[in-house]
C-alpha cells in the first residue's frame, strides 16, 4: 500500500513539475516573441487531455485568454491541414503529383493557367496560387484584419 501511495505521489509531482515547465516555457516564449495571448492543448486518443489559456485575449479590455477563447485560424490551419494530408499520403490515398480536383467536390484552378491542374504538392508547399476569396469569407469570420496592431 505504501509503495502504491509513493508511486502516486511521485506521479503527481512529475505531472506538477511538467505543468510548471510547460507554463514557464510558454510564458517565456510569449514574452520573448511579444505574444499577448495564446492557448494550448494536448489531444490524446482523440480526447482533450489538457488545455490552458495564457495571457490577454483583448488588450483594451484586459480580457484573459481562456480555454474557450476563439481565435481566427488563418494560416495556423495550414499546419493542421498539411499534417492531415501527409497522414493520408502515407496511407496511399493519393500521390503528391495528383490533381486536387480529383478529390474535391468543386474545381479549383489558377486563372492564369486554367488547363494546368493544381497538385497536392503545390497546396502543401503553398505554391498553388490559391488566394483567399474575401467575397465568401468576409463576414463569415471577421471583417478583415484586427483593428489592434500586433506590435
Amino acid at each position: 500500500m505504501k509503495t502504491k501511495l509513493l508511486l502516486l505521489l511521485l506521479a503527481i509531482c512529475e505531472i506538477t513539475n511538467a505543468q510548471t515547465a510547460v507554463d514557464t516555457y510558454l510564458q517565456n516564449y510569449m514574452t520573448t516573441n511579444h505574444i499577448p495571448g495564446m492557448s494550448a492543448c494536448i489531444v490524446k486518443n482523440g480526447k482533450l487531455a489538457w488545455a490552458k489559456g495564457y495571457g490577454i485575449a483583448d488588450i483594451p479590455l484586459n480580457k484573459s485568454v481562456t480555454v474557450n477563447t476563439i481565435f481566427m485560424l488563418a494560416s495556423v490551419s495550414k499546419t493542421i491541414t498539411a499534417d492531415a494530408l501527409m497522414n493520408e499520403w502515407e496511407c496511399g490515398a493519393f500521390q503528391l503529383t495528383d490533381a486536387i480536383n480529383l478529390d474535391l467536390p468543386w474545381n479549383v484552378h489558377n486563372p492564369n493557367y486554367p488547363s494546368t491542374p493544381i497538385t497536392y504538392a503545390q497546396i502543401l508547399t503553398h505554391t498553388a496560387s490559391v488566394q483567399d476569396n474575401w467575397s465568401v469569407l468576409d463576414g463569415a469570420l471577421v471583417n478583415g484584419d484586427s483593428p489592434y496592431a500586433l506590435g
